[in-house]
């Protein structure tokens, strides 16, 4: 007989509570379970960080990652850009090299902000 009929079952439960829990105890201290960098302040979102953790995944599309996050695009876009270089009227670029562009989607309209940082891209739509 084979000892370990069923254990698949058993490893992938057993991996997906560890990442939940992993997920939890980041959250519950304070910090992104992705990228392990602090949470926004009750109420904003004042970093590329805080922004991302906000977001809840949509569907794939083509070289980047697609975001929803509920808020208004011109406050997230303007807490984003205190004391940062502005490159044109919607984009600024961050110490660390990472551009953040404020646009309304080509194929929605929905607003949007795309983050590059270091060719890593987000969109983020704004509802």
């Amino acid at each position: 007989a084979n000892s370990f009929k069923g254990i698949e079952k058993s490893m992938a439960i057993g991996g997906a509570i560890g990442v939940v829990t992993t997920a939890g105890i980041m959250y519950a201290s304070g910090k992104n379970p992705l990228t392990r960098n602090p949470l926004a302040a009750k109420g904003g979102i004042s970093t590329v960080d805080d922004l991302i953790a906000a977001g809840t995944k949509m569907s794939k599309i083509k070289g980047a990652t697609q975001l929803s996050v509920k808020g208004n695009i011109d406050d997230i876009f303007n807490s984003l850009s205190k004391g940062r270089e502005l490159i044109k009227p919607n984009q600024i670029k961050l110490p660390n090299g990472t551009l953040i562009t404020k646009y309304p989607s080509s194929t929605t309209g929905v607003p949007t902000l795309q983050i590059n940082q270091g060719g890593k891209l987000f969109k983020i739509r704004i509802e």
